[in-house]
């Protein structure tokens, strides 16, 4: 399932790749609260810190994001130079 499949469909999907990039961290910061192991979760401060230091365009297209790369926390954050994207592995 990609996760363009479990955004609001009266929405137009995002063409800007900075708002792409926040849906993406948004979701894989949700899966990262699901963790089983409460110790495994991310606190409450590092949330609050990746939320705000995190706007990232997204280097590939929103529709070939799956949900499964997200739940396994596959997505490569890469910085470059001042410039941030982060790109999903496939």
């Amino acid at each position: 399932m990609m996760i363009t499949d479990v955004l609001d469909s009266r929405l137009l999907p995002p063409t800007n790749p900075i708002v792409a990039g926040d849906i993406v961290l948004v979701a894989t910061m949700a899966f990262a609260c699901l963790d089983p192991k409460p110790k495994s979760r991310p606190s409450m401060l590092h949330m609050s810190q990746e939320f705000l230091s995190r706007r990232k365009a997204l280097a590939t297209p929103l529709r070939t994001v799956s949900l499964w790369n997200l739940w396994n926390r596959k997505m490569d954050f890469v910085h470059q130079s001042n410039e941030h994207v982060i790109s999903a592995q496939v």
